[in-house]
């Protein structure tokens, strides 16, 4: 198929014509070449038209001059049939035609005194140079012609040739002359013509054929009529097979009604060209992306497109970088979960959509997470955050949307959810985080506070960042309820000053107004029912809430300077307290205070100082005082976290290691404090004391690991009487819990120390 528009037949393009008249061959080249039957065939039949005239000129067959005519024209159409004129020069197949003129001046010369009807074929060979010839041949054949046409007339003279003969001969050489150069010149103009086309139509193929990109020219119903290679390998169907085919054959159904819409719009001329980026089904089965650019070609006649050029590209690595590129900005690298960006879009296309229940969004912090990295590595602490996104997805509904918004905080939308059903999903997501997370040949508990924000689907888009803020202050509220649970946004947190920002600015103005109070909690001696101390324990006496425990507001205070200062007045209170206390009780020397030390104040070098100015204002001994070191404090390897230590102990302090068992203490660990005294066993293996033979385990191997350093052994949580015999068999030394007290005022745990020095806190 031409790149251009065949045309019927008889027009010069016309690819019959074209070999008849010997556009496409090299000028004198006459019997050489791959059209040349096109030639041969009215050169022979040249040859024999004029035998054909013999009865009409009364010519007898057996003149001599007939049958030499003849023999002539046999052997030169034999010469030019078997002769290989391809490895010879051009000039002698000028020859061939040039002894036409012999064999017509033969047979005129056989014809006697009657006028020839021979003399016109002269013409034949002039025509055959003004076609095939060059213009040297054309001017040689028409003075061949003369000499034919007039040395009969000069040498026989006017005997046998009148003066007619002569006319005539004049008028023929005079036609030959014009009509011959005048066809020769426009066979000359279609050769160049055709030789340019030709040229254009074999770059046009080139290009088309050998192009990198696909290429295909396509009918107006849009079936593909000629495909390159490129397109074949891009599409992977050969040639034959994809020739046939319509583009809706291999185009994605999912794109298929916009390419129809375009090939209309471009048949019918309402645009000129289209170009888009639309899927091809690959003949494996599989999609790849392409970049399509498909251009009309316009009927010369009427106007009308006859046929349209496609450019086809591949490009699906791009798109699949762009996709990989979108994916990288809206989803969290780590866990592949969408991120705060995306996050955020899906909560406003949920808040526009009329015609649910309402939405949820679901807030976690990962409590405690700081003590993983601190303590087994960022990598370790990856682990955690990708296994945490891997139980939570295993949750979603379908149409949920699971988050992580930075750091260890993750969100879930939850669309169609009432108030029970957003509880029942927030205590799966609990029960999820309690599994133990094995990692590096360790088992670690990563627990997580929640936050809940409820808003109803009233087809208006809300703010992101409004009901984040409120599943936030919500989250806050259930971490400082104690963690590990969950609470429901309601007006009253926003008001009450619950969020984080809002509860630093109360907590400062606390400490000026003197609201910051210690409250005490009795520990027991396990085997004699004693009191031997109490754990200083600080509170918040709020003007509205109330009296506020440590997990209401600490956190905020932790990551502040504020909990230095909170720190120093617990710290002082607990040593005057203890003071006065030692002098009621007759046993003084075995009454030790306890009071919790954070972790940013252990790295703070100035620590000792403040508290031996404490006990020394106070005039407290310093082996009355014990300071309550969190474990995960200890499991801290960086070389700061510990620095005021060595200076704690030269002091004579008691160190106590807090809520043990929680975190991952080894024997290396515990020796970085060389002068521990004591180990507090975590509440949550007291909790299931006499009803668990693991949590009993567990508390079995504590003790024993206890005293075999030769440390005192002591428990905290205990609440029924179960748990103390069950810790007295295990010979626990020590407890404390709300089985004895609750934590109080100074005041209030008067009477309580006196009584217990008769036992009476253990029946």
């Amino acid at each position: 198929m031409s790149h251009r528009a065949v045309a019927d037949s008889g027009r010069p393009d016309d690819p019959r014509w074209s070999r008849a008249i010997g556009l496409d061959m090299t000028p004198g080249r006459f019997f050489e070449g791959v059209d040349v039957r096109w030639r041969i065939a009215p050169f022979v039949l040249a040859g024999l038209l004029p035998f054909a005239l013999l009865p009409m000129a009364g010519v007898p067959v057996s003149d001599p001059r007939v049958l030499i005519a003849a023999a002539l024209l046999a052997i030169v159409v034999a010469l030019a049939l078997w002769v290989p004129w391809s490895r010879l020069p051009a000039w002698p197949q000028a020859i061939l035609p040039l002894s036409y003129f012999l064999i017509i001046a033969l047979l005129r010369d056989a014809s006697g005194d009657s006028p020839s009807v021979f003399g016109p074929l002269v013409i034949l060979p002039v025509t055959w140079f003004a076609l095939y010839g060059t213009g040297r041949e054309l001017a040689v054949s028409i003075l061949v012609m003369g000499i034919t046409l007039f040395l009969p007339i000069a040498v026989i003279g006017g005997s046998t040739y009148d003066t007619n003969e002569l006319q005539r001969g004049v008028v023929g050489f005079v036609l030959a002359c014009s009509l011959g150069s005048a066809v020769h010149l426009l066979v000359v103009a279609l050769r160049r013509m055709t030789h340019n086309l030709g040229g254009a139509e074999e770059r046009f193929r080139r290009a088309f054929d050998d192009s990198r990109v696909g290429m295909a020219v396509i009918s107006t119903n849009g079936r593909f009529q000629r495909v390159n290679r490129a397109l074949c390998e891009l599409t992977g169907y050969p040639r034959d097979e994809l020739v046939g085919k319509t583009f809706g054959e291999i185009t994605h159904p999912d794109d298929v009604d916009a390419n129809l819409d375009a090939l209309r719009d471009l048949i019918e001329g309402e645009r000129y060209g289209y170009r888009t980026e639309k899927r091809y089904i690959h003949a494996d089965g599989h999609a790849l992306w392409v970049s399509l650019n498909l251009s009309p070609i316009y009927d010369g006649e009427n106007g009308a497109p006859s046929y349209l050029i496609a450019q086809i590209e591949d490009v699906s690595d791009r798109k699949e970088s762009e996709e990989r590129l979108t994916r990288q900005a809206l989803h969290d690298s780590l866990t592949g979960l969408p991120n705060r960006t995306l996050f955020s879009d899906r909560v406003r296309m949920a808040s526009a959509r009329r015609g649910i229940r309402g939405c949820a969004i679901i807030y976690l912090d990962l409590d405690g997470f700081k003590l993983v990295n601190d303590t087994l590595g960022h990598a370790a602490g990856d682990q955690v955050l990708i296994e945490v996104g891997r139980r939570l997805e295993r949750l979603l509904r379908v149409g949920d949307t699971l988050a992580r918004l930075g750091g260890d905080e993750f969100a879930l939308l939850c669309e169609e959810v009432s108030d029970e059903e957003v509880r029942a999903i927030a205590d799966r997501v609990i029960e999820a985080m309690a599994e133990p997370i094995d990692l590096q040949e360790r088992a670690i508990t990563q627990a997580a506070s929640i936050g809940v924000a409820l808003y109803p689907a009233e087809g208006i888009p809300i703010e992101p960042d409004q009901v984040l803020g409120e599943a936030d202050v919500a989250m806050y509220r259930a971490k400082a309820a104690g963690k590990s649970r969950y609470a429901l946004f309601e007006s009253w947190m926003r008001e009450g000053g619950t969020d984080r920002t809002g509860l630093e600015v109360q907590l400062r103005a606390a400490l000026e107004r003197d609201e910051i109070t210690v409250h005490y909690q009795p520990e027991v001696d396990l085997r004699t029912g004693e009191v031997t101390g109490a754990e200083a324990l600080v509170r918040w006496r709020h003007p509205d809430r109330g009296v506020l425990e440590p997990a209401q507001f600490l956190f905020v205070a932790e990551a502040s300077e504020l909990i230095s200062d909170i720190d120093d007045l617990v710290m002082r209170a607990a040593c005057f307290q203890a003071a006065r206390w030692r002098e009621q009780l007759p046993d003084r020397d075995r009454f030790i205070v306890s009071v919790n030390v954070s972790e940013r104040r252990l790295a703070d070098p100035g620590l000792s100082g403040k508290i031996a100015q404490a006990i020394a204002d106070a005039q407290l001994p310093a082996s009355s005082l014990c300071l309550e070191i969190a474990e995960r404090a200890v499991m801290d390897r960086r070389a700061s976290a510990l620095i005021a230590i060595p200076d704690l102990e030269q002091l004579g302090i008691r160190l106590l290691i807090d809520d043990f068992g929680i975190a991952m203490s080894s024997f290396g660990s515990i020796k970085r404090l060389p002068r521990l005294n004591a180990i507090k066993i975590d509440a949550s293996f007291i909790a299931g004391l006499g009803r668990s033979p693991e949590d009993s385990a567990g508390v079995a191997a504590i003790v024993g690991l206890a005293h075999g350093l030769g440390l005192t052994a002591l428990a905290e949580g205990i609440e029924r009487e179960e748990q103390v015999r069950e810790l007295q068999s295990l010979h626990c030394d020590g407890g404390q819990g709300y089985y004895f007290a609750r934590p109080q005022a100074p005041e209030a745990l008067d009477k309580l120390l006196t009584s217990a020095r008769l036992g009476e806190l253990i029946s």
